[in-house]
């Protein structure tokens, strides 16, 4: 039985980002993808630039779907301290790589 295998590269960049937004926002995705980057600069809006951040998560569709739910999530209102609005969130995403597992050998190798 074989097993198309899709990896994922998903970038959240949030506009108008303060550090404990960051620091926030980190923490809580943490919940639900244990492993991202994050990228801070600096992005241009409305002829000004602003500080800026790009959350990177390389993974399966399910994984993505969480990491973008959880960052979305926190950054539209759902979190009062830390809530921006629509216009600060970009979502992209990537397929990698995408490859067919033809068999998987679910014992251990030492």
């Amino acid at each position: 039985m074989s097993e198309d295998i899709k990896t994922y590269l998903t970038t959240v960049t949030i506009g108008s980002a303060t550090n404990k937004n960051v620091h926030d926002l980190a923490q809580y995705v943490s919940n639900y993808v244990p492993g991202f980057s994050i990228r801070q600069g600096l992005g241009y809006w409305e002829g000004k630039s602003e500080p800026s951040v790009d959350f990177i998560h390389v993974g399966s569709f399910a994984e993505a779907y969480e990491f973008v739910w959880a960052l979305t999530y926190w950054a539209l209102g759902h979190n009062l301290a830390s809530s921006m609005s629509e216009e600060c969130v970009l979502v992209t995403r990537i397929v990698l790589a995408s490859s067919t597992l033809i068999y998987k050998d679910t014992e251990e190798i030492l």
